[in-house]
């Protein structure tokens, strides 16, 4: 019984690829435009859009309360970049970095400098660019807004933070003199002489996801091994956008034609990766629209990005198929059935 258990519990917690997705439009802020940016193992997004007067603002989503406008602070545009599982949310607000919780709502990081908290780890620790006489530095902040230093920008340097894991690994942009690449940890990683080089997103095992040249590109702290327009050599460009703990990875493609496509990577540095075309992964009821970019994928599957519908953008979530609260509900039944046919056993 005890291993029926365990088997049914790895059925539940483990985030495979789903063989098709439904399409959950989230709605708008009021504007023409709407911009997801991450998504949360709650299913709660963050990102951008505009609203009926034209700002753009950060925006909270949830299944139950909608989309809901988190303000600005001065008198510039307001944008949302991360989400932990806390609920925590950073980003940019009029050129400055800002967090924002349900109790204090939207306030400053770093009030002195400009800047923008690109993301967030479980554990509240932020990583971003501060700007300080047009020279930036990447810089962490802590729960209290203590900044750390990580690579300082001066003449003819220039540094971003861009991506945190829960063990407090981070990476990032650095531009040199005639130089771009990315850091981990501080120590400079990957660097070239010709390309733009951007990291994404960053899981727990040292997954490592953006571009390079403008095509999808990895890293793996581990093995220290880069894989480099593993998507489709025949497109124009492509960008690894979002990385789950499992290595699920996420973004977006552009065809020989300039039209886009939002993509799903089945482990980069698998013995059998695959790049699935998410419009090949819709669930028939859903064959009308087409998903032109995939921003995040959180720890259960679910999807976050951009779709297209009858011409218009929408903001959308990808639910894979069953959706986990189907899973859980069954793990929970069938566990439930097995626990009292092993008590009615040891009764007889």
């Amino acid at each position: 019984m005890r291993l029926f258990v365990f088997a049914l519990l790895a059925l539940v917690v483990a985030p495979l690829h789903a063989s098709t997705y439904t399409v959950t439009d989230i709605g708008s802020l009021g504007g023409s435009s709407t911009y997801p940016t991450a998504i949360n193992n709650a299913g709660h997004v963050v990102g951008y859009g505009t609203t009926s007067t034209g700002d753009t603002r950060a925006f909270f989503w949830t299944q139950g309360s909608g989309m809901q406008n988190l303000g600005v602070i001065g008198s510039g545009s307001s944008k949302a970049l991360d989400i932990n599982n806390n609920d925590q949310i950073v980003g940019n607000t009029s050129d400055q970095a800002f967090r924002w919780t349900s109790s204090t709502n939207m306030t400053l990081i770093d009030s002195t400098h400009n800047g923008s908290a690109n993301r967030i780890n479980d554990g509240d620790v932020v990583i971003g660019t501060q700007v300080n006489s047009s020279i930036n530095s990447a810089v962490q902040w802590s729960s209290t807004n203590a900044i750390t230093v990580l690579l300082p920008g001066g003449s003819g340097f220039s540094f971003a933070g861009n991506a945190i894991n829960n063990l407090g690994q981070s990476s990032g942009t650095t531009i040199q003199i005639g130089t771009d690449g990315w850091y981990i940890n501080n120590h400079i990683g990957p660097q070239s002489t010709t390309f733009n080089v951007l990291p994404n997103d960053m899981n727990d095992a040292g997954l490592i996801v953006g571009s390079f040249g403008g095509f999808a590109a990895a890293y793996n702290v581990a093995t220290k091994t880069t894989a480099h327009n593993f998507v489709n050599k025949f497109d124009l460009s492509s960008s690894v956008l979002g990385v789950n703990q499992p290595g699920l990875s996420v973004g977006f493609s552009v065809k020989s034609d300039s039209t886009s496509y939002g993509f799903l990577f089945d482990g980069i540095f698998a013995n059998n990766p695959r790049t699935h075309d998410l419009n090949t992964l819709l669930d028939p009821q859903f064959a009308n629209w087409s998903i032109l970019s995939a921003n995040d994928i959180n720890d259960l599957g679910q999807i976050v990005g951009v779709g297209m519908l009858d011409g218009v953008q929408h903001a959308v979530i990808l639910n894979p198929v069953p959706e986990p609260s189907s899973l859980v509900l069954a793990f929970f039944g069938f566990a439930g059935l097995a626990a009292w046919r092993w008590r009615r056993r040891t009764l007889v």
